[in-house]
This record gives structure tokens, sequence and C-alpha cells, in this order.
């Protein structure tokens, strides 16, 4: 993990947040990214979870900033390191998964920080987790690029995954987008 410092500070790394800036998020990615896989991989996971992980923590993260829940002075690398925690335990929890008696490390869990978690929501995560499953490897790649954090327009995606250009990238997601409305509609049908 890079142990670089974001230009500007953490205060400015939060308000960059905020305001979705490339540069901020390329800088979580790369600071924060390899701790929260290893959470995963350390407590009955893997590489695939840990990179959800991440996306779900970045989510809850950018939200608590949103909210003004993230406080002055406020530790981030701790931070991140607490959501991520947080919701790995959730999801070990449902999975029926006992959870390792080491799962904390110490130096880095924050039990000060106020985090909320609204169970009712990994629910609908888990529920959306499932459509996507179902979806084949093209549509997840495209529609992962266009809802990604870091915003990209279609010329850079439709490069990006092989794409003639940017209108065969947007009828492709287009088709996509169906199905896996179509594949929504279904999951929660059987939920009924």
């Amino acid at each position: 993990m890079s142990n670089t410092k974001y230009e500007g500070g953490d205060q400015q790394l939060l308000l960059d947040i905020k305001s979705s800036k490339n540069e901020a998020w390329k800088y979580m990615y790369l600071q924060y990214q390899p701790m929260v896989i290893g959470i995963a991989i350390k407590n009955s996971g893997g590489v695939d979870q840990g990179e959800d992980l991440f996306q779900e923590t970045l989510i809850d993260f950018r939200q608590n900033i949103i909210q003004d829940k993230v406080r002055d002075g406020s530790n981030i690398k701790n931070y991140i390191y607490t959501i991520a925690l947080n919701r790995w335990r959730v999801s070990l929890r449902k999975k029926g998964i006992e959870q390792p008696s080491e799962i904390i490390d110490d130096k880095l869990f924050d039990d000060s920080v106020d985090i909320s978690f609204d169970e009712n929501e990994y629910d609908i995560l888990e529920e959306l987790k499932l459509v996507l499953e179902k979806i084949s490897d093209d549509c997840k790649k495209l529609i992962a690029e266009k809802y990604s954090m870091i915003k990209k327009s279609m010329v850079e995606i439709a490069n990006l995954l092989g794409y003639n250009d940017s209108r065969a990238a947007t009828v492709k997601l287009n088709k996509c987008m169906t199905k896996a409305r179509e594949l929504g509609k279904e999951v929660l049908r059987s939920k009924e």
C-alpha cells in the first residue's frame, strides 16, 4: 500500500470526495483498496469479495461525508477500516459463517467512529448481487465501468472495453440494463 499523502491533506480529501473529484477517488483506491481486500482474504473471503467490500465501503464513506458524520481530524485509514470491518462482520453473520476470533486489527479499528448500518439496505444489496450474478461478464464490465465512482465518458468506456465506438457501447449498455431490470423483477417476485 502506498503511504503518500493526499495533496492538501485529509481535510481536502474529504472535500474532494464530497464533490466527486477523480483525483480523490483514485487516491482512495490506491491507498485503501489493498487493506480492505485484506480484511476479506484474512477472514473467510476472497479477492472478489474484498473488491465488492471496498466498493460498498466507499459508498458508505461518501454517504457519511455528505451527512457530515465524519468529524474533522478523523483518521481516514481507521475510518475506512472500521466501515469495512463492520460490513464484513454483517456479511459473515448473514452467511452463517463463524467470525474468526482475531478479525480485528486493534491498531486500526476505531470504535469511536459513529457508523450506522441499515440491515434492510444490505438485503437489497444481496438481491442486487443475485441479479449481477445472472448477467453476462460483458454486461457486468460495462455496467461497472459506466456506474463506477470514477466517471468515464462512453467514448472512454468503448475504448477500454473494445467496442467500435461509443454508440455500440451505449446500445450494449441499454440491452444489459434491460436484462438486469428483467432479472431484478424476477428476484423480487421470488422474494414475495
